[in-house]
């Protein structure tokens, strides 16, 4: 007969004084406390489920039996007994044949001496803390590639790990969509999204399916509850797609979302929430889980951390679960936890403790490991982290703006998704590989950071490269830029007997099939002007880039305010910081084409006959042709008039002034002015201040009136107005 494993005297003690009341509780007003129960058999059980074909056709590539023993369920009749003890269902899990219950602590002992029961363990519940990291991200400047303007702000991050290249690299053999045909599901906080870049996800299916295990209202979202950042931003890095903003990592992927943390300003997460969430991602076929989660420090109701010893991969509920789910051609990309800056060495949580679980650290932008990025190695001795990509100021979907991206993001929540979308882009370019096989190729695209020298537990393996991880053996991916790093295309590649073998297309990329066994390959780059460039590819499959000097031309257009051209206005640019000039006169079109400038940024300024100068303005042209509009403004005709120039009191008391306002030296957008009536004494009978519209003659009236609103004594007067330092002045007579 098995022995039932006895509560520890802590946890018992921890139950009494913590946990929720329960109206069903076998003692009333007695605490109940988050447990599994795990049982000891399946006797009679059948399979009673089917799983999806995507299912079924990777457990096939993994050699695993159709309804293998974790798939059959967990006994109803045992489940019921265990209810009837005034225990609240939560999850069941068949691969670890067990549930969990809210438990009230005065049947904890009725339901460990259940004969069918084989251990008791407390639900673990923990809070993945946010990293507390003030530095910068390092030295990461965005490159002037075309492929940055589609990219967006997530260009520097993606380009990071080499994912724009994996991504030309698959539009090159045939495949559009980046992460297409595969499965990607997400375990993390409730998942906003409403935001701009999950509108094509949503609009073309991409948006498979989705659970909340916590509260089990069918809401993943929850936003009212603070509930639905965390989550959004995570999903954002892989699935967002707003071209020429932002572009996630595997954006052309299916998505399944799993809400199984309570994240009110990143409180608890609880174990049995994320087993049950993996084994309903695994039944829908999910290929890939990305979890931003982990267990190990700050567990509350007393129960206290897990050991360090439970680090071993086979001990928490998670590492379990994680296990079963890898053995069923699951690839798991977990979070190594941001606790290094508490805890020191070993910090690593479950479930990145599973051998087969490939777990992420973070790196700043110079390639050295976070302060926060948990570390290795297991209980056992093996070294974790897996590899580690960029976590630090990273750029993600604006919880508080549908329509923008915040960066400053830190965290080993965001290198996770990064790697897990890198993992789709291997699997859509090698379907049939299983997971061991895009783990490995993963993993031996990996370089060193510059800040280790060997495979530790800091960096693991180090940071890896998504093209070199999707390329196929016999390829070399061959790119051609300018000296602002944009892409040339009809570079010619050609070999040492002339024979053409690839020239590179709109993006300056050309794809060469090359055999290793006959590298170093002596090839020459052909330009359009006939040059040639020789180079050689030592190593098959490999990248290769080459700049060349192609120079640039800016486009002038110079219209007026009716955005019409203006024909022979002079164009004049420099060199920023040089006092070298050249001028060009437009045509009747309005535009000069500057060739050939240098790729330092350019100061242009216009000016046109009867129109004010432009103010210089600095060009920073990133493309082969640039195209920039100057808008003049006309000079307005100098008048002013005053009329009539005798007013008579009894028969119109009215003067009307109208003066232009117009200078070079203008005081603001809209020119201050200010106009008065003077006596021939120089006394003031009537003034008045404001700005005037910069392309309107200004209009005003005097009804012969002093400041105390009663008509002047008949004589002289002198109409006043100034402006810019200018000065104007005319004399009109009033009568009685």
């Amino acid at each position: 007969m098995k022995q039932p494993t006895i509560l520890p005297a802590f946890l018992l003690l921890a139950c009494l004084a913590a946990g929720r009341p329960a109206a069903n509780d076998s003692l009333p007003g007695s605490p109940r406390i988050a447990c599994w129960v795990m049982f000891s058999d399946k006797s009679g059980e059948q399979p009673d489920r089917p799983l999806s074909p995507r299912a079924l056709s990777r457990r096939a590539l993994r050699g695993m039996p159709h309804n293998p023993f974790g798939d059959l369920p967990v006994p109803l009749r045992y489940r019921s007994a265990v209810e009837r003890l005034g225990c609240a269902p939560r999850h069941v899990s068949r691969w670890v044949n067990g549930a969990s219950y809210d438990i009230p602590v005065s049947s904890i002992a009725a339901v460990r001496g259940l004969p069918f029961v084989n251990r008791v363990l407390p639900v673990g519940r923990y809070r993945l803390s946010r990293p507390e990291y003030t530095g910068t991200a390092g030295p990461m400047r965005k490159s002037g590639l075309t492929q940055a303007a589609l990219y967006g702000a997530a260009y520097p991050q993606l380009r990071f790990a080499a994912v724009p290249d994996a991504h030309d690299y698959l539009q090159r053999t045939g495949r559009s969509r980046p992460g297409d045909e595969v499965i990607i599901a997400f375990f993390d906080t409730g998942f906003f999204l409403d935001h701009a870049c999950f509108d094509d996800m949503k609009q073309n299916g991409r948006l498979l399916g989705d659970s909340d295990f916590v509260d089990r209202d069918g809401d993943v979202a929850d936003p009212d509850a603070g509930d639905g950042s965390h989550g959004m931003e995570t999903l954002a890095t892989v699935a967002g797609y707003d071209p020429g903003k932002y572009m996630g990592a595997a954006w052309g992927a299916g998505f399944l979302l799993a809400r199984t943390e309570n994240d009110f300003a990143e409180e608890h997460v609880e174990e049995d929430n994320w087993a049950a969430a993996l084994e309903w991602a695994e039944a829908r076929g999910a290929d890939i889980v990305s979890s931003s989660l982990g267990y190990r420090y700050e567990f509350t109701d007393g129960l206290g951390d897990y050991p360090f010893s439970a680090m071993d991969g086979a001990t928490t509920i998670v590492s379990m679960a994680a296990d079963s789910a890898i053995s069923r051609g699951l690839i798991i990309v977990n979070a190594m936890g941001n606790d290094r800056v508490y805890y020191g060495d070993s910090s690593i949580n479950a479930p990145a403790d599973v051998e087969g679980v490939i777990a992420v650290g973070a790196v700043l932008g110079s390639g050295q490991i976070a302060s926060f990025s948990s570390s290795g190695p297991t209980a056992d001795g093996r070294i974790k982290p897996d590899l580690v990509t960029l976590g630090a100021g990273v750029v993600t979907a604006d919880f508080y703006n549908t329509a923008r991206y915040a960066g400053g993001k830190n965290g080993t929540s965001f290198s996770t998704p990064m790697i897990a979308g890198i993992c789709a882009l291997i699997k859509q370019a090698r379907p049939r590989l299983e997971a061991d096989g895009i783990r490995e190729r993963l993993f031996a695209s990996c370089r060193y950071s510059p800040y280790q020298d060997t495979v530790d537990n800091l960096y693991g393996r180090g940071i890896p490269d998504a093209l070199m991880a999707c390329i196929d053996d016999n390829h070399v991916f061959y790119r051609a830029v300018d000296s602002l790093g944009n892409g040339v295309p009809g570079i010619g590649i050609r070999r040492v007997n002339r024979a053409l073998i690839g020239e590179t297309g709109s993006m300056g990329v050309a794809l060469l099939q090359l055999t290793a066994a006959s590298a170093p390959h002596y090839l020459y780059a052909s330009t359009a002007d006939g040059d040639s460039v020789p180079f050689v590819i030592d190593s098959v499959p490999s990248r290769t880039v080459m700049t060349f000097a192609i120079r640039h031309s800016i486009v002038v257009r110079v219209v007026n305010p009716a955005a019409e051209p203006v024909a022979g206005a002079a164009v004049r640019w420099n060199t920023a910081g040089s006092v070298d000039t050249d001028g060009l006169t437009t045509d009747t079109s309005g535009t000069v084409v500057i060739r050939s400038y240098t790729v330092s940024p350019q100061v242009v300024s216009v000016s046109a006959t009867g129109f004010h100068p432009s103010t210089p303005d600095t060009v920073a042209c990133s493309q082969p042709v640039c195209t920039v509009t100057v808008a003049l403004r006309p000079r307005l005709i100098d008048e002013f008039s005053v009329f009539p120039t005798v007013l008579s009191i009894r028969k119109e008391p009215v003067m009307r002034a109208r003066f232009t306002a117009d200078a070079d030296n203008r005081l603001s957008y809209d020119q201050f002015f200010r106009a008065c009536v003077r006596s021939v004494d120089g006394s003031m009978v009537w003034d008045s201040t404001g700005y005037v519209d910069q392309y309107e003659p200004v209009e005003l009236r005097w009804d012969a009136k002093n400041p105390s609103r009663r008509f002047v004594a008949p004589g002289v007067y002198y109409v006043v107005v100034e402006y810019a330092g200018k000065r104007k002045v005319r004399k009109v007579l009033v009568t009685d």
